[in-house]
């Protein structure tokens, strides 16, 4: 009788889980990632962590931005493997791509339960203004990002040496001071810059 008005009353054990059947990961691999001491790709790389320890075996889709959206793994259910698979993932210094990089894990969602996670510094509300159909959850430094970063260096011969260009943008909304140095062997060279915010 004890045993029937226990059963009655529903018993359950609180635990924390992740919502969703399954579990997409889009990791900013970019340079401004390495900001903040411990860095914030250090920081994310934790929180993902804890978030396949809190999946319980859901499958989970690790992809990498950058030039061309990557796939780390796909579908893994092993905590063993996305745990390794977590800790082995690094900068690539390429630009994010972001929106490029979520219209491609879009196209690997199989329903409406699957949860899409993104790990970066910063994300701008525009990118998911008009993604009504899909969960994401944003991971994102709730600071105000303060970075200045070079976005593309090329050389290049001519008859007088070598040319170097450097493109520098400031990601921050304050305006930014910095030099940059480039240097081989014996030759070296100097810009003082001053960036508005957003400039380049």
């Amino acid at each position: 009788l004890i045993l029937c008005v226990f059963g009655l009353l529903q018993p359950y054990i609180e635990s924390e889980t992740v919502q969703g059947n399954e579990l997409i990961f889009i990791v900013d691999t970019s340079a401004t990632m390495l900001a903040g001491s411990p860095s914030r790709f250090d920081q994310q790389k934790i929180k993902m962590s804890e978030l396949v320890d809190q999946a319980g075996g859901k499958p989970v889709t690790i992809i990498k931005t950058g030039q061309t959206p990557e796939i780390a793994v796909r579908e893994e259910r092993d905590q063993q493997t996305l745990l390794k698979n977590i800790e082995q993932l690094d900068i690539s210094y390429e630009e994010a791509r972001m929106d490029q990089t979520i219209l491609f894990a879009e196209s690997l969602v199989k329903d409406e339960s699957t949860v899409i996670h993104i790990f970066t510094d910063a994300l701008a509300r525009e990118a998911l203004a008009a993604k009504t159909d899909q969960s994401f959850v944003v991971h994102a430094n709730e600071d105000n990002l303060v970075n200045a970063s070079i976005r593309q260096f090329g050389l290049s011969q001519s008859d007088n040496g070598l040319r170097a260009i450097v493109q520098v943008v400031n990601e921050s909304e304050e305006t930014m001071k910095g030099t940059v140095s480039l240097s081989a062997g014996d030759v070296s060279k100097e810009a003082e810059l001053e960036l508005p915010a957003g400039e380049e």
